[in-house]
């Protein structure tokens, strides 16, 4: 049995379609790991672990401190929301 010339057309448009989608999320991973890097520049983590909550854009580090800001370097934590 094989697929009609219509069938084999719209599974080769879905393959496609899938493969275009799965580009697309790369490039969205790509997007979110460049702001990461410019990120760590900004607040003096690079090459250190740091979390970033994306819901309060609280950092945490490795250490388990959060930053709230740029000049919260000190190492004064605060409590992480739940």
């Amino acid at each position: 049995m094989r697929l009609t010339p219509e069938e084999l057309h719209r599974l080769q448009a879905a393959h496609l379609v899938a493969e275009e989608k799965a580009l697309e999320a790369q490039l969205a991973r790509n997007r979110v790991r460049a702001i990461l890097l410019d990120l760590e520049r900004t607040y003096g983590t690079v090459g250190s672990e740091v979390e970033v909550d994306v819901r309060t854009g609280l950092l945490r580090t490795a250490g388990e401190e959060v930053w709230d800001g740029p000049g919260d370097h000190e190492g004064a934590a605060s409590e992480r929301p739940a």
